[in-house]
């Protein structure tokens, strides 16, 4: 019997449904489990029940807190848990996150899936799906 690889697990953080739900399925019809949470509260709580995430997408503004406290609760949980921030607003408030990434709002479907495509092959993450992820040709996204 073959062992199938294991599928990349990707929790999606973002208070907007309509943004929360176009990553999550852009990420699992690309051949990505994908989990998600309206809220970094929501987010621990998915983090505590699925310990082995390979990677989070967090928006940075959301109500009940942000996407960079919400890393650094993840850093405390889980060191080395790749953490990609995105949002419409500046980068990085100058703030630095091992394991991070930024990429802007409004942002291209095939940007988003290159991005994290890079982050998951500079961890020990097994299966990383192709970029293209069979979409069709690149989109933005709002």
């Amino acid at each position: 019997m073959l062992l199938e690889a294991s599928v990349p697990r990707v929790m999606v953080v973002d208070d907007e449904p309509m943004v929360r739900h176009f990553v999550m399925s852009v990420l699992s019809s690309s051949g990505y489990q994908v989990l998600d949470a309206a809220s970094p509260a929501q987010a621990l709580r998915v983090l505590e029940a699925n310990p082995d995430l390979d990677l989070v997408v967090t928006d940075v503004v959301m109500p009940g807190g942000n996407g960079w406290d919400l890393a650094d609760a993840i850093r405390s949980r889980k060191p080395d848990l790749p953490v990609l921030f995105i949002s419409g607003y500046e980068s990085s408030e100058g703030r630095s996150v091992p394991s991070a990434s930024f990429l802007q709002k409004p942002f291209r479907i095939q940007d988003l899936l290159e991005r994290i495509q890079t982050m998951l092959r500079s961890t020990s993450c097994s299966s990383v799906p192709p970029a293209a992820g069979g979409m069709p040709d690149p989109q933005t996204s709002s």
